[in-house]
């Protein structure tokens, strides 16, 4: 069986009085990055896995964090990890932006 790759989003709600260190802890982990915050304590973060137990351990650490009140995961893709990294071709065969 090839590898896979997980690619999931979450959105967390932390307090607001929390979140310059929630913020790093969360970015810490392996494959995790914050997208965007709203200054009221919510976060939109991905992370990219080799599994779906790596998820779930991420998701686990994030809501030890102290300061979370909630991490909810709105996103889950697994594909073949070599898929990704071909390149995709438009009609006229030239490469194309993912």
């Amino acid at each position: 069986m090839s590898a896979q790759c997980h690619i999931s989003s979450l959105v967390i709600h932390a307090r607001p009085e929390h979140m310059a260190r929630v913020r790093d802890s969360i970015e810490s982990l392996s494959g995790v990055e914050v997208h965007a915050t709203d200054g009221r304590g919510k976060l939109v973060v991905t992370m990219e896995t080799a599994s779906e137990q790596a998820i779930v351990t991420h998701i686990d650490h994030i809501n030890g964090i102290d300061g979370i009140l909630s991490a909810v995961l709105i996103y889950h893709h697994s594909e073949d990890a070599q898929s990704l990294e071909e390149e995709l071709l438009d009609e006229d065969h030239a490469p194309s932006i993912r």
